[in-house]
């Protein structure tokens, strides 16, 4: 019974390591473009779109660690430039996004690249952001972002 119970806490402990290591490796965030131009929102933007501009990440873990980085640049009522990396094409690409309205709801969309996957960026009411994508792989996805200095 003893040997069992050590035979558990060794596996947790392994587990727990890591879990640590690779929370501290994906919390390393890659090198900001040299070329990013954080450009304010105009004031008389509603304050549900303007939440928008900033750096935001977040990590999800399906079958491998998923991490992403999205800057949103620049925002009006009708485009929005963002950069966009993620652990699957970790290079950083300029992405130029729609704005969608319903109601006093605003979301952000674009097209990825060389998949056509659709991407979808709206806030949550406790100040973070939601990516929702689907691909074929994985489905559905759903990762929340959090704004970074």
């Amino acid at each position: 019974m003893k040997r069992m119970a050590s035979l558990l806490s060794f596996l947790l402990l392994v587990v727990l390591v890591g879990y640590v290591t690779m929370s501290m490796v994906a919390l390393a965030a890659p090198t900001l473009p040299n070329d990013v131009q954080m450009i304010e929102p105009d004031s008389s933007l509603p304050k549900e779109l303007r939440n928008f501009w900033g750096k935001w990440t977040g990590m999800q873990i399906v079958q491998a660690l998923y991490e992403v980085f999205i800057i949103v640049e620049k925002i009006d009522k009708d485009r929005a430039s963002l950069y966009f990396w993620s652990t699957d094409t970790p290079k950083w690409t300029r992405i130029n996004a729609n704005v969608m309205q319903d109601g006093n709801q605003y979301s952000i969309q674009f097209i990825s690249g060389g998949t056509g996957r659709k991407n979808t960026l709206s806030l949550k009411k406790d100040g973070s952001m939601e990516y929702f994508y689907s691909d074929v792989s994985s489905g559905n996805n759903i990762i929340v972002l959090n704004k970074v200095p």
